[in-house]
């Protein structure tokens, strides 16, 4: 039983490390899309809003009234007895309006929870990218400090240096100690977002490869005020004027109906009466005005809000869109990773081979690292505006085009 035990849980652990051996970031990306703990958690508070609507459907429970008296009349024992049952009638459409307000809230909320699970992922998919980005950048940062520490370690084994030698020297250990800091930032980085990941991914170890790809041609558009951020915007209107609304419908009193019983025993004698019972708040000393001109007011401000953002929203897609084309373009420009590692390969062949002076072997490590930090930092301007881009207008062929 226990050899049982123990294939199975063999099995299992190897089935979770094959379903954590992502390939490359477009297998990442589909896992991460269909399935992922932000995503399970914006499930359950989407469905949360749905509570909203049905506490706004109840209605009030009747009220039940009993009273008891007793007393004395000339000698005579008197009792009395009163029940009531009063069935509350909300006047002023208050459940038609509390239904409304409560449905406008649960859009909202909707739509909030749903832009925050789409942040969070596409935050999560530009960090896979920029770990494996950080892991090509850190092994060439660790190639350069070992070549350093090479040339470091031949240079302090001679008995004498001439004057280019001694300032080579002071120079590599300045590079070397200055690669180790920025490889120590590199690593720090990698390990953090790393985490990230593996958080999203739900592996305690994910597998990164970096993968050169086409990102998408976009074109121009305006934007849209039915999806997206913009669609927020308004729905915030849409919910202050339903809860103006909902203030105006408390205006009315509610009238509590229903029958009334009563019992009166004098002595000997007993007495039952019926009858029919009307309760209401008059409206003397107010009518919600308080209430109203608040509602009325944030309404105001709201549609001033709203207005102000979707034009800043409108002004943002424009730059964004200008970055997304600028960087495209820089992007698709520059040497690919496989050409500069070509041309790295044949220099450092040269470097082994002494042909080359120490000085051109350390600009041309710096220049090989600083090309690539440069070239991903171009691509993650990309990453980033796309991402923004989505998020403002909500189109979904933008991320269904990424990493495709």
């Amino acid at each position: 039983m226990k050899l049982v035990l123990l294939i199975l849980a063999a099995a299992f652990v190897s089935q979770a490390q094959d379903s954590c051996n992502y390939k490359n970031i477009r297998e990442y990306k589909k896992k991460l899309l269909s399935s992922n703990p932000v995503l399970e958690q914006v499930k359950l508070q989407k469905e949360l809003t749905n509570s909203f609507i049905e506490r706004a459907k109840q209605r009030p429970n009747p009220a039940v009234e009993f009273e008891y008296t007793k007393g004395d009349d000339f000698g005579l024992d008197v009792q009395n007895y009163d029940l009531k049952l009063l069935h509350v009638i909300e006047l002023g459409d208050k459940r038609e309006a509390r239904i409304e307000s409560s449905l406008a809230r649960a859009d909202l909320e909707s739509k909030q929870y749903g832009l925050f699970g789409a942040r969070k992922a596409l935050e999560n998919l530009v960090n896979y990218q920029r770990v494996a980005q950080l892991k090509v950048l850190i092994e060439a940062m660790e190639e350069a400090v070992d070549a350093f520490r090479s040339i470091v370690k031949k240079l302090a084994s001679r008995k004498r240096l001439n004057p280019e030698e001694k300032v080579s020297l002071s120079t590599l250990k300045l590079a070397l100690n200055d690669y180790k800091a920025r490889l120590n930032d590199l690593k720090n980085e990698k390990d953090l977002l790393a985490g990230e990941v593996a958080f999203m991914s739900e592996c305690e170890k994910p597998n990164f490869r970096y993968i050169s790809t086409n990102y998408p041609k976009i074109g121009a558009f305006e934007l849209s005020e039915a999806q997206g951020m913009a669609a927020i915007e308004k729905e915030k209107v849409e919910v202050a004027k339903k809860e103006l609304n909902r203030e105006k419908s408390l205006a009315y009193s509610d009238l509590l109906v229903g029958p009334i019983v009563g019992y009166e025993s004098r002595g000997a004698d007993q007495f039952v009466s019926a009858g029919i019972g009307v309760t209401f708040n008059a409206p003397f000393l107010n009518t919600n005005e308080g209430g109203k001109l608040e509602a009325s007011r944030n309404l105001m401000a709201q549609r001033k809000v709203a207005r102000n953002n979707i034009s800043l929203l409108k002004i943002k897609l424009r730059k964004l869109l200008k970055i997304y084309h600028q960087s495209l373009k820089t992007y698709q420009e520059m040497p690919s990773l496989s050409q500069i590692t070509t041309f790295h390969t044949e220099a450092e062949s040269l470097f082994r081979r002494g042909v080359v002076s120490i000085p051109m072997t350390i600009e041309s490590h710096r220049q090989y690292v600083d090309y690539m930090d440069s070239r991903f930092e171009t691509e993650n301007d990309i990453l980033k505006a796309i991402k923004e881009i989505y998020l403002i207008t909500g189109k979904e062929s933008l991320i269904d085009e990424l990493f495709n």
